[in-house]
């Protein structure tokens, strides 16, 4: 992972850098970020907001990171700084404050659990998985290293490894819930109709869940029933199509393959049915 992560760190030093937005001086500019949210606001025909006082800041901040309102002695020692440094001081103590990891785990279990009701116990919000998620922000680990643990799901599901992701009893297609949280939360798309069949909106059919879900957990598997809606004769025609049956073997495939930087080994064959 080591590797990768240079290689990655590498490949982006060498693309060249965004064109940034030219914006008006009636709006803002503090860094970068400040000129593409003064361009939309431009094209939005809005006017900027006038910036918050210094306290307002500590305490939008201290909310923002640690989920608490600053102590009367941090305010005092927030206010002892120079003003011209006293908030990108504050940015960098509230950073680094342990704090954070339980705030924003909380989050991110969220994000990531199955279920929004995350207090079910078997569910993929065990304990060892909230743990891996706080140690990953105690360890200011980066974030594509964090999201490449997640997805490989390698190590113990009971000492505080991201194989604790895994977990999933409560459905009857596990991976293929993976895929779909996995999109959602770091691609913006979701996958939850085409779990059970072709979906609408947009239009994608149900392997594409299914076949990155297998891929992830290295095997090959028949479309369970219970995730594929039945077409019953005489009955009102649904407007989905459904191209998955109850059955149907569907292999492993991963739909990125120019991100590979080597051709993946196959999968294992499946073992024969014993009939």
């Amino acid at each position: 992972m080591g590797a990768r992560h240079r290689q990655v760190k590498q490949w982006a030093l060498q693309q060249p850098a965004p064109a940034l937005p030219a914006v008006s001086p009636q709006f803002p500019v503090y860094n970068a970020i400040d000129r593409y949210i003064g361009a939309q606001l431009a094209a939005a025909k809005a006017a900027p907001q006038p910036l918050t006082s210094d306290l307002e800041f500590l305490r939008r901040l201290s909310l923002d990171t640690i989920g608490l309102i600053p102590t009367p002695e941090e305010i005092r020692a927030f206010l002892a700084d120079p003003p011209k440094t006293r908030r990108q001081q504050a940015i960098d103590r509230l950073l680094a404050h342990l704090g954070r990891a339980d705030r924003w785990v909380s989050y991110w279990q969220d994000v990531l659990a199955e279920n929004p009701s995350i207090l079910k116990p078997d569910l993929n919000n065990t304990g060892p998985f909230r743990w891996w998620l706080h140690q990953c922000f105690c360890d200011n680990l980066p974030f594509d290293r964090m999201v490449t643990e997640l997805v490989e799901m390698e190590g113990s599901a009971f000492q505080g490894g991201p194989a604790a992701f895994a977990q999933a009893t409560l459905n009857d297609a596990p991976m293929a819930a993976k895929a779909h949280i996995l999109s959602q939360a770091f691609l913006g798309q979701n996958l939850t109709c085409a779990r059970c069949h072709d979906a609408p909106l947009p239009s994608l059919q149900t392997e594409r869940p299914v076949q990155p879900g297998r891929d992830a957990g290295r095997e090959t598997g028949l479309d369970p029933a219970s995730s594929t809606v039945k077409i019953i004769e005489g009955f009102r025609k649904p407007r989905i199509q459904v191209t998955s049956h109850p059955g149907d073997q569907i292999a492993p495939a991963w739909p990125f393959p120019d991100l590979l930087p080597e051709p993946r080994p196959p999968p294992p064959a499946p073992e024969p049915s014993a009939l």
